[in-house]
Formats: structure tokens, sequence, C-alpha cells
């Protein structure tokens, strides 16, 4: 199954175990665009990946273009949050939105 951009932000959010709220005020937009655009009420725009780019440059290949995510440099990541979800990975926990094991080398 291809994933759009917006799958691919909700799959982010739930491997980091995020509400849409928390996930929201990391990145720095309002909770109800995150709604939207989850939703696909709203079009991902260049914006709302340049603020995910800035917070998560380890993930721009899979938010962009559904590239591979490397683990080893979200484990290595300076950021909380990434480490949390490549714990969350190892464990097992997947999105409900889709699995995204065969995206991860």
């Amino acid at each position: 199954m291809e994933t759009t951009a917006a799958d691919r932000i909700r799959i982010i959010r739930e491997l980091m175990g995020l509400t849409r709220r928390e996930f929201a005020l990391l990145i720095g937009i309002r909770t109800d665009q995150l709604t939207n655009l989850e939703q696909k009420k709203a079009h991902v725009r260049a914006e709302h990946l340049e603020l995910l780019g800035k917070k998560f440059p380890q993930l721009m290949p899979f938010l962009t273009y559904n590239g591979e995510i490397t683990m080893s440099d979200i484990l290595e990541s300076d950021e909380a949050m990434l480490r949390a979800m490549a714990a969350r990975i190892q464990a097992g926990i997947t999105a409900s939105v889709a699995d995204i094991s065969h995206k991860i080398k």
C-alpha cells in the first residue's frame, strides 16, 4: 500500500507515541491543522514539511517521498523523540495507518 504524505506524518506521530496536540506543539502548528492534515481534509504543504524537516531531518526521505528510515540515524540523534520512536520500532510497536517495517534499514 502506497502511503500519502498525510499518512506518513501520522505514522511518525504514532511511532513517537504522541497525541495530535503533543505532536502539533512539537513541530509548531495548531492541533486543528494537524488533524486536518492527517484526516486528508487539507493538503500537506511545503511549509509543513519544512517544519518537520527542521525538527527531524533524519525523517525527510520518508516524509517527502516514502524513502527509507535509517535506524542508526535516529538512534544517534540528539532529538529525544526520534530515539523514543526508534525504541518503539525495535519493540515491535507499529502505527495504525500502515506497517512501515520494510522502510527501516
